[in-house]
């Protein structure tokens, strides 16, 4: 058997390095996914301490790191990029056009339902929104969507597009929760060292109330990039339930407390917690994720794979 000269490894190595690249390979997709979750927690870390630069468009900045960390183990960390069979694997090419309307409905029925209650219970009172007729106000919604969707499709790139097919050999349900529950811990530098997100409150009782509610919400935005085969539907879905937070939230005014508002109605109160449950408990009682178990999906193929369909 030859044996490898290790001055040719090393001046392949060298060689990488200086055209910037530090390819690994023969990852399996799971390392992979580990690996894309250090990497954008890491960028996370990095937004979270550099604050100051980045001001009110701190958030925006954040939601388009997990798209980053897809491009550093693309292009930087494995040879994938070189293929494009590991670049539609994202499925970006497609609409994904059958989950559009589960995507909108399930995020407006959850926190309009949610914020129906605490205005029937006298939680908070409902004020009007001030406009200046009908179609500007839905033309205004329209564009605040699209500009959603763009931001949430820099999130959705990495936890669905990149990170949640690598890791269905742990399951289909159990892939949907452990990216739900990481995508949460991924917020978390932001939570507790800015003030930019989910200020109010004890940080004791949001920081769990919000895992949950990401863990749950993992669940349908899973579901809707597995049924679609596009991570389009995960951008809607996400986009719909941060507009609807803003709306609600600005035409209703606590009656007691504005922190116990945030507990009971806010983005991850108890009460979206409790509709999010209802959703994935339908997912999963239904066995719709046995559909998708069975639809053979293969969207995060390994490097080898990619390089056999060159």
């Amino acid at each position: 058997m030859a044996l490898i000269d290790p001055s040719t490894v090393v001046s392949c190595i060298r060689s990488e390095l200086a055209r910037g690249r530090i390819v690994v390979a023969n990852f399996s997709d799971t390392a992979k996914a580990a690996l894309f979750y250090v990497i954008a927690l890491s960028l996370a870390g990095t937004i979270a301490a550099t604050t100051s630069t980045w001001g009110a468009s701190t958030l925006h900045v954040l939601m388009l790191t997990p798209a980053a960390a897809v491009l550093v183990m693309m292009l930087l960390v494995t040879d994938d990029g070189r293929y494009r069979a590991a670049w539609t694997s994202l499925d970006l090419h497609k609409a994904g056009l059958n989950g559009w309307p589960f995507a909108i409905m399930v995020p407006t029925l959850v926190l309009g339902g949610t914020y129906a209650v605490t205005w029937v219970s006298g939680l908070a009172e409902i004020h009007a929104p001030v406009t200046n007729g009908l179609l500007k106000f839905f033309l205004v919604a329209l564009l605040g969507l699209a500009f959603s969707t763009f931001f949430a499709m820099g999130e959705e790139i990495g936890w669905r597009g990149y990170m949640l097919p690598r890791l269905k050999t742990l399951g289909v349900l159990r892939a949907m929760l452990v990216v739900g529950f990481l995508q949460g811990v991924w917020h978390l530098p932001i939570m507790l060292a800015t003030p930019w997100y989910h200020s109010s409150g004890s940080k004791f009782i949001v920081v769990p109330l919000f895992l949950v509610t990401l863990t749950l919400a993992g669940v349908l935005f899973g579901y809707l990039r597995f049924t679609s085969g596009s991570v389009w539907p995960c951008a809607i879905a996400h986009a719909v339930y941060n507009i609807a937070w803003d709306t609600l939230t600005g035409i209703t005014a606590a009656s007691s407390s504005p922190e116990t508002l945030e507990y009971v109605a806010g983005e991850s109160g108890i009460l979206p917690i409790l509709g999010l449950s209802v959703v994935a408990a339908w997912i999963w009682i239904a066995r719709r994720t046995a559909v998708i178990s069975a639809s053979g999906y293969t969207s995060g193929e390994s490097t080898a794979s990619a390089k056999s369909r060159r």
